[in-house]
């Protein structure tokens, strides 16, 4: 059946996916904050460009897929625990998508750091009734900053899920044995 190295296997699997999530909600709060001021300047702005246009789709989309993703494997770990035949398809899928969504937030990491001085710039400008301050500024950059370590954490867990998948894979198949002698 299940021995020690299985419920290390387990435990690890849920907890790096427990801590991954919780990095991954700051990033999405911080990411849809970032995403309603910089709306809500580009809105009031009236040379507001393409550049703007970049940093809007990359931190919402970043918050979108995230909490998506967070959702989606919730769903799929439940059920691979709940059911011995859910080994193969679903866990692989969920897998790969922690290392495309590793990428995935590097690249909007990468969007939002290539444009932190234009934000900066732009939507500082005294005298046009834009509201950008410091404190705009600080949480564009803690958005950023969070955007590469949630991707290390989704390529930490993509890791973690791989070398756990051998181990899960050997105990469901130990079942499966003892079911079908």
């Amino acid at each position: 059946m299940c021995n020690f190295r299985c419920g290390v296997s387990r435990t690890t699997l849920w907890v790096s996916w427990s801590i991954v999530t919780v990095i991954a909600a700051v990033y999405a709060a911080l990411s849809l904050r970032t995403f309603a001021k910089v709306d809500e300047v580009y809105q009031d702005a009236d040379d507001a460009d393409n550049q703007t246009v970049a940093v809007l789709v990359a931190s919402f989309a970043g918050a979108v897929v995230v909490v998506a993703f967070s959702l989606m494997s919730l769903v799929l770990l439940i059920g691979k625990q709940m059911s011995a035949r859910a080994v193969g398809y679903m866990y692989g899928f969920v897998n790969a998508s922690a290392i495309n969504l590793a990428l995935f937030c590097l690249l909007c990491g990468l969007v939002l750091t290539a444009f932190e001085d234009d934000m900066r710039t732009s939507f500082s400008k005294t005298g046009t009734g834009y509201s950008w301050t410091d404190g705009d500024t600080d949480t564009f950059k803690a958005t950023y900053g969070f955007a590469f370590v949630t991707a290390a954490g989704y390529f930490g867990l993509f890791l973690v899920m791989f070398l756990a998948s051998f181990t899960i894979d050997r105990e469901h198949s130990l079942l499966e044995e003892e079911r079908n002698p």
